[in-house]
This record gives structure tokens, sequence and C-alpha cells, in this order.
């Protein structure tokens, strides 16, 4: 009988990925040439033919790896192949040759700031990865890192230097396994070498998510292959599935006796409307599954676009996709179809939604001794902003001739996805957009449609596309009257409600509904006070009178 597996993890450069944050940083601070490719060895090849170029590298090192740790990704794949590990109850050691302190720049201690790192992508937490502290070691020599493998009794060493894996004193009967996720002309002799995660999940044999894995299997009929979580859901579990030889996407939707709103018959009934009229960027809806409250749908391969990464031919495509739905609200069957979430069809509507939820929020932290900082910051700060804005929504209004009770027309309402960001879609290879996550979608004020897509938040709308988007919808809605007032009026009010909405998290619903996904709630919470905090800005700047709203 084969030993029980004991997986040991190099963390820089095998969980940890600082490509993007070597070459961002060279770019800004040295005046690297950005055409360079967006690697940390051309970067270093790069500075180290420059004038005094290996105190710059040792500089850059210093800051990736102290203060500008933070922007660092998880490996791709990794998310999922650490819940398989921890399905399995694989025990888990991070061994990593880590100084304390930078050598050049400001003095960082680099272990702090990876411990940091670790726990605010869930290595820590109970509903993440579930690895224990006492299991990350840092060593400051290569010879002692690789007698701590040797302690911790690793029978599977995964790094992405192949001169570790293959120094004399590596202990023996370890299995080495070499990470190199941009390819390897070698196959050095005594490693394995892998390209992705999957390929380590299916040589250590670990079994898919049990409970995901039969649910799939009960509501399509058919045994899937494999089930594999993916990561980025912060409301729902979503995985691929493998069925028939097909990839696809099953979404197990978070459901709470305190939030009623039908997410999965909400997508599924709205993408298939949407894909019966011949709409077909947004996946295919090809299963639901009330019993075990599953949507499974067409699986979709592309890249996420991440913050700075929009540009103009892709908020055109997000005009194409809105206009679309304004043009299908007309078809058969689109009056089956629910409201969006919060949609309201009188300015004083939209108020009362701002207000509850302004409510619900203060009288939640006056439950919580334990959240002072926030309390404090939503009675000092926001509240006197939400006076601002009601102020600002009936003396414009008077001034637009809008009336704050004027309900809008079934036929100047329209179809809308509700959660339009650009961090809800798939780039192709080809350019072209899929537009995901459509759980809060319906029939909604053009205005809100507008307002929503400038202000979501994750990965934002660039501001030097703003008037063109603006001003292409418009130019799409053909007989939406009325439409760039209320969008004047709607803003500030849209705006706030995203402050509150980024507090969610000391909510008990919107809390346990980022647990039941995955999140690290603790992490979470301290990223989106700061949110909430700056979003107030957005608030602050559409209310005075120099707003770029005003020169639409």
């Amino acid at each position: 009988m084969s030993a029980p597996v004991r997986l040991g993890l190099d963390l820089d450069g095998t969980i940890v990925l600082y490509d993007e944050v070597f070459h961002r940083h060279a770019v800004e601070r040295f005046a690297m040439p950005r055409e360079l490719p967006v690697n940390k060895t051309a970067v270093r090849d790069w500075l180290r033919c420059q004038p005094d170029g290996e105190a710059r590298w040792t500089e850059l090192q210093g800051l990736v790896y102290g203060s500008l740790m933070p922007e660092a990704k998880l490996a791709p794949g990794l998310t999922e192949f650490l819940h398989s590990v921890r399905a399995a109850q694989i025990p888990v050691y991070v061994i990593s040759h880590k100084t304390e302190f930078s050598v050049a720049g400001p003095r960082v201690n680099l272990r702090t700031a990876a411990l940091a790192w670790l726990e605010a992508n869930g290595f820590f937490s109970p509903a993440g990865f579930g690895l224990r502290r006492e299991d990350v070691f840092f060593e400051g020599t290569r010879a002692e890192k690789l007698r701590r493998i040797a302690a911790q009794g690793c029978t599977v060493f995964v790094d992405d230097l192949e001169e570790v894996l293959t120094e004399p004193e590596f202990p023996p009967g370890v299995d080495r396994w070499l990470y190199a996720p941009g390819g390897s002309q070698r196959q050095p002799a005594g490693l394995k070498v892998f390209g992705e995660w999957m390929e380590l999940q299916h040589h250590l044999k670990l079994g898919p998510d049990e409970p995901l894995f039969a649910a799939v299997a009960a509501a399509l009929g058919e045994r899937p292959s494999s089930v594999t979580r993916l990561a980025g859901g912060a409301n729902n579990v979503v995985a691929r599935v493998d069925v028939g030889g097909q990839p696809r996407l099953a979404k197990f939707y978070f459901t709470h006796a305190r939030d009623p709103r039908d997410r999965l018959g909400t997508e599924f009934a709205v993408l298939e409307f949407l894909w019966r009229n011949g709409l077909r960027c947004v996946p295919e809806p090809l299963r639901m599954s009330r019993a075990h409250n599953l949507g499974v749908y067409e699986f979709i391969v592309g890249e996420r676009v991440a913050p700075g990464q929009v540009t103009l031919a892709d908020v055109e495509q997000l005009i194409d996709l809105l206009a679309a739905m304004w043009r299908l609200r007309t078809m058969p069957g689109a009056d089956k179809l629910a409201s969006a979430s919060e949609a309201a069809f009188t300015l004083n509507g939209y108020w009362a939604y701002v207000d509850q939820r302004m409510s619900r929020m203060r009288t939640a932290l006056a439950e919580r001794p334990d959240v002072a900082a926030v309390s404090e910051f939503v009675e000092r700060e926001l509240v006197p902003v939400a006076r601002a804005v009601r102020d600002f929504l009936s003396t414009k209004a008077a001034e637009l001739g809008v009336g704050l009770d004027a309900g809008l027309s079934l036929a100047q309402r329209t179809l809308s996805p509700a959660d339009h960001g650009f961090h809800n879609v798939l780039r192709s290879a080809d350019g072209s957009l899929t537009f995901l996550d459509f759980e809060y979608a319906g029939w909604d004020d053009p205005a809100q449609v507008i307002a929503n897509a400038l202000l979501l938040p994750e990965v934002p709308l660039p501001a030097q596309h703003r008037a063109a988007f603006v001003g292409g919808l418009l130019a799409r809605l053909d007989g939406a009257a009325g439409v760039r007032a209320r969008l004047r009026l709607i803003y500030p009010m849209l705006a706030l409600k995203w402050s509150l909405i980024m507090l969610n998290e000391f909510l008990p619903v919107g809390g346990e509904r980022r647990t039941f996904a995955g999140a690290n709630a603790e992490t979470r919470r301290v990223a989106q006070l700061d949110k909430a905090r700056r979003q107030l800005e957005v608030v602050r700047e559409s209310l005075s009178a120099e707003s770029w709203l005003d020169g639409l």
C-alpha cells in the first residue's frame, strides 16, 4: 500500500505569480518599454542591462515582494486544485526560501507581507483552503528549505525553480514537480513538468467535490466525469462539469430566508428569452433544477477583464447588448419577465430603496459593537451625504421639470442585465465579449441601466469612455424620452447605493452569502470599508456643479 500523500508547495512563482506586478512597476518606475513581455525574467534581464541595473532589480524585488505584494495573483487553476486537495484531506505545507526583510528600499518584513497575502486569498479561512498558519514555513537559506521539506515528511513537492528540485541535497523519495506555466522545452531527469494544476490533480487521483458531483449527476441524469470548482463567484458556488465529453458550467445559487429573490429562476428565464431571440453574446441556458437550486449553462472559454483593460471596443459591445435588450422588450414573452432587482419607475421609488438600505445598515450596525469603525463611518460621513443627495434630488428635479412621483410608462421601460459590469464578462481570443450573471436581470428604467454601467466598481468603465458610452447608447434607444434628465437625477442615488452595497459584509445575509461562495469574511470586510469610503467621493462629485454629468 502506498504512503499517504503529504504535499509541499513553494510560494513565490508557484502559488503567487508576480509577472504583471514586475512588468507594470518596471514601466512606471524605470521607464521600461511597455511592449516587453509581461514576464518577470524579461523584466530582470532588461533592468540588468541598464546603468546600475542590478541595484534597480534588487530594489524592485523588495517592493514587489513587500509593499506591492497585494497586487500579486494566485496561480491560475490553483483554487480548484487546493479545493480538491482539501476535500481529499491531504496535508499541505507552504515551504518558502524567503529572507525576513527587504534588502533595498523601505525596510519591509517580507514574511509578514506573504502571510497577509495568504490570509487575503483565503488560505487560512475555514471557508477557503483551510491551511493552518503553523504549516507555512519561511526559511533563510535554500539548504534550510530542503531540510524543512524532509522534516515535514513531504511525499510530493512543487516548485517553479528547477535548480531547487535538482539540488544534490534534495530529500530522497520525494516526487519532484516543476511548475512551468509558460511551458518548458526540457524534461529534466527525475522531474515531472506541468503547466496546469489540473495535471497534478489528475496525477494525485484527487476526487471531485462530492456534494457538487452528486447534485450535478442528479440534475443532468448522467454522471459527470469531473466537477471542478471555479474561482470568482462571490455569491454562489460555480463549477465546471464535464459530461459526455462536453464542458458545462454548473451554478449553485445561494438562498436565505431573509432574501427571497429567485436568482436561479430569474437568470435562467432571462437567458432563455435572449437566446430564443437570437442574442449570442450570453451563455446558453441548458438545464435548471429547482431541487438542487442549480442552473447548468454553456461553458464559455475566455479571459476575465482586469481593471485598466477595458477598451472602447469593449464599451461598444456593452452598448450593443443593452441596445438589443431595449429592442427585444417588445418581443413575445418579454412581458412574462420580472422587474430587475431593486428596479423603480419613479424617482421617489429609487430613493425609497436607498433609504431602506440605509435604515437596514444602521440597525444592523447598532447591534454590532464589534464594528464601531464602520458605524462611525456611516453616521459621520455617509448619513450627511445621503441628506445632501435627497436635497439635490428635490432641487434638481424641479429644475429639470421631472416629477418625483411621475411613473415611467411601460413603453419607456427596458430589459436590463442589472449587473452588467466588466467584471462579469469573458473575452475570447478574437476580442468578442460574453456577458455573464443575469440573476438580478429584468425590467428597468433605461436611466438606471446607464447609471449602473457607469458605477459598477470592480472593473470600472474607464472615465475616458463614459461620454462615448452614454451618447452611443442614447442614440440607440429610439423613442426613449427623458433618459438624459433622469440619469442626472438617478446617478447620485445609485452612487450612494453602491457605497451601501459595499458594506453588505456587515449585514447577516451578505456575510453568509460570501461564506457560502468561499470568500474570506474578515479580509473582505476591511477591503469593503475602504471601497465604501472611496465610493462616497464619487457621490460627492456627482452633486457638484462641475460634475461631468452636466456636460452630457
